[in-house]
């Protein structure tokens, strides 16, 4: 898990680097604005990687199923990321699953981290066309940075938790079936109790 974790972080910031470099976004790469669009990658990459590993344990003997809970968890999330439609075009109850979406979490942090931060000029009270389209401000994504860092450790957590209760249950069924067959089938009893006198 943790290198899966690692492996993922590195491929993202390689991934992230090099976009930023080709797009040729203002900041140097050490700056504020570079680190927290990379932050939000990670963060949405790990988050993915803790979903997937969390269907692919509830649904270990079953491949189809967890290509159904995989690709439709994060088709989910991303049809109500606004990037087809805008959050506040849909009704409450999309609102609310748009709101709880961690790839509409990475999307509006990473537009804030590259337009946001002052980047037009406050002297002259000019203001990013595309932060005010989305209403975006910095408010909303520290919501947004707070709900990626809560859904990657929700995912990892409940990852673990379904790891530990289907080990158990694997361990349970293990040690019945094997008392099961130390058992003898007329008398109940264990085998290793019978008088081996008594057996003609």
């Amino acid at each position: 898990n943790l290198v899966d974790a690692f492996l993922g972080a590195v491929i993202t910031v390689v991934f992230s680097v090099t976009i930023y470099l080709v797009t040729a976004q203002i900041g140097a790469l050490y700056g504020k604005r570079f680190g927290y669009y990379l932050l939000s990658m990670i963060l949405s990459t790990l988050c993915s990687q803790g979903m997937s590993y969390a269907f692919s344990i509830i649904s270990t003997k079953n491949l189809r199923t967890t290509l159904i809970l995989g690709i439709g968890g994060n088709l989910l999330n991303t049809l109500f990321s606004g990037f087809l439609l805008p959050v506040a075009e849909m009704n409450r109850f999309m609102q609310f699953i748009a709101n709880i979406s961690y790839v509409k979490a990475s999307f509006e942090s990473q537009i804030y981290a590259i337009y946001g931060f002052n980047r037009c000029d406050a002297q002259l009270n000019h203001y990013s066309s595309i932060l005010y389209r989305m209403k975006l401000t910095e408010d909303s994504f520290q919501m947004n940075m707070t709900l990626l860092v809560m859904q990657t450790i929700f995912w990892r957590v409940f990852a673990l938790i379904c790891l530990i209760v289907k080990t158990n249950d694997l361990g349970l069924n293990f040690m019945f079936n094997h008392h099961k067959l130390n058992l003898n089938h007329n008398t109940k009893t264990p085998i290793s109790t019978i008088n081996k006198d008594s057996i003609v």
